[in-house]
């Protein structure tokens, strides 16, 4: 069995799940997808999976069994620890490749960096996966089975039809704009820049330059700020309300090109994609600039700096 640790948002639970199903196609064993940490420590997140994946039929959903206690960051002994090795980044580097390689020998598998981790397999009964994985590289191989696999369960509502035929029938742009709790909570707005203004403009404009006859489909967890403050030189729809991750997905994932904000949604939104378009990210996905593989090679790379409020 891999037993797999669901944390974050739809975004950061498709690099896990994708990260596990390549472990399953090289251990051909059953997925167990826990939500216990989810549950408990983020209780206003949604196991947004659920809305994709239901009928993967080597994977299943458990809620209530907990994972072993040492893969839970939140405990207070871990978390004193962690924020001792904090203050010492370079011992906490040494430390935590230290620990890295000394669980993967009984088939743990526990990083929290941003950065690519490669392990090694082994042969072991049952596995172990928590952290944030994301990195195309532990799973690009498996794209096209992940295309398949990672389909929404519900229709698009007849609202949106005239939108995704639109979206599907001309040079359509997903700009993805990432506020919520990037600008209301102070403990994430420290970890991660809200693009500003320019940054979508320009990337928009960028995109311009070599494609004619654009339109710009806004996406946002906020659509009201962004009729107000944000105004393009080109033809603009806004998402309706009311979407489900779901519907956004579908919608997002058929735009041919996409200007990204630094989140790991609007990554997965581009990576469903096939329509082989431009995509523009911002230089800096974090705030304080640190190392991250999140980046695809495929991507223009513009900067944007953190919007005061």
């Amino acid at each position: 069995m891999i037993y797999v640790e669901i944390r974050g948002n739809l975004g950061n639970q498709l690099f896990i799940y994708a990260t596990a199903k390549k472990i399953q196609k090289l251990t051909g064993q059953k997925i167990q997808l826990n939500t216990t940490t989810l549950n408990k420590y983020f209780p206003n997140y949604k196991f947004g999976l659920s809305e994709f994946i239901m009928e993967d039929p080597d994977c299943f959903i458990e809620s209530y069994k907990k994972l072993p206690w040492f893969t839970n960051e939140y405990l207070l002994p871990i978390k004193i620890f962690k924020k001792i090795l904090n203050k010492t980044p370079k011992i906490n580097k040494i430390l935590s490749d230290f620990f890295f390689k000394a669980f993967e020998k009984k088939g743990y598998f526990i990083w929290r960096g941003e950065t690519f981790k490669k392990f090694s397999l082994g042969n072991h009964k049952n596995y172990y996966l928590s952290g944030f994985w994301q990195s195309e590289d532990y799973f690009y191989d498996i794209r096209d089975e992940l295309l398949e696999i990672i389909t929404p369960i519900n229709s698009i509502r007849e609202c949106n039809f005239e939108l995704l035929n639109l979206i599907r029938n001309s040079e359509s742009i997903c700009v993805s704009i990432r506020r919520g709790d990037y600008v209301d909570n102070p403990k994430i707005s420290a970890i991660y820049n809200v693009c500003d203004i320019n940054y979508f403009i320009e990337s928009v404009n960028e995109i311009k330059k070599n494609v004619v006859n654009v339109k710009v489909i806004c996406f946002s967890d906020d659509v009201e700020w962004v009729k107000k403050n944000i105004k393009f030189d080109c033809e603009t729809h806004y998402e309706t309300y009311g979407n489900s991750l779901s519907e956004k997905v579908q919608l997002m994932s058929s735009c041919k090109h996409f200007v990204l904000s630094n989140s790991s949604f609007s990554w997965w939104t581009e990576f469903l994609s096939i329509r082989g378009g431009i995509t523009i990210a911002p230089k800096n996905w974090y705030a304080d600039e640190r190392e991250a593989d999140i980046y695809r090679k495929n991507w223009i790379y513009l900067e944007d700096k953190t919007e005061e409020e």
